[in-house]
């Protein structure tokens, strides 16, 4: 469909460096393109002391993503019952419904995961938790994690389009083959202290200006006019 419709297409707007590399190499009309980092965020004047630095406790870990399979509910599961026996708690967010997931972490006795309608809210909550759990099988450039890393929280997530953009590994999150190596990465973050506080200014530091919604809305614009 992308490559008919280029046949009418003026211009492309992409918003990750998979999809910008196709516009320009593979459509039919080779037209202007641009990448920008998606829809943007609201970004106050940004203070890296206000990183909350970890300390001994149960690390709480946060999802952000729509209650769909497609989204990584099932391995969260799994997950959950992989850390069953440990300090951790899962607390998910999202639309859309959870109660096919909520039967099964009920089914199988999970009380270290929650499942909870999204809040408008949430951007003030981000910064209580320790990482960003984000399993999501396809995506465009999340705007979870873009959130999240403003936030100083490293995340954990699958190597797909999108996230390749903004995370590094070892240096603001891990990438992992399969919901199998999730809890050594957990693992390892509550452990290395000195590493995860360093890998939580990094976070930080991942999300410049260029991130800003009223800098991204002005591209456009000039793009567009």
């Amino acid at each position: 469909i992308e490559k008919i419709l280029s046949l009418k297409t003026n211009t492309f707007i992409t918003i990750n460096n998979e999809d910008f590399n196709y516009a320009k190499n593979n459509l039919f009309k080779k037209v202007p393109t641009y990448k920008i980092n998606g829809v943007g965020l609201d970004l106050k004047k940004k203070n890296s002391k206000t990183i909350i630095r970890k300390k001994n406790g149960i690390t709480k870990i946060i999802v952000i993503a729509v209650y769909k399979k497609s989204k990584g509910y099932v391995d969260l599961l799994k997950i959950a019952e992989l850390l069953k026996k440990q300090n951790f708690k899962i607390d998910c967010y999202g639309y859309g419904d959870y109660e096919k997931f909520k039967s099964i972490k009920i089914k199988k006795r999970l009380d270290n995961i929650s499942f909870n309608k999204f809040d408008i809210n949430l951007k003030k909550k981000i910064k209580n938790y320790d990482i960003l759990l984000h399993l999501s099988k396809r995506e465009g450039l999340p705007l979870a994690v873009m959130e999240c890393l403003a936030e100083g929280i490293p995340v954990i997530c699958n190597k797909i389009r999108g996230n390749n953009d903004l995370i590094k590994d070892g240096f603001n999150g891990f990438f992992v083959n399969s919901y199998k190596d999730v809890p050594n990465k957990i693992f390892y973050l509550n452990l290395e202290k000195e590493i995860f506080n360093k890998m939580r200014y990094n976070a930080f530091n991942s999300i410049t200006k260029d991130f800003s919604k009223k800098r991204i809305d002005q591209i456009v614009y000039k793009i567009i006019k």
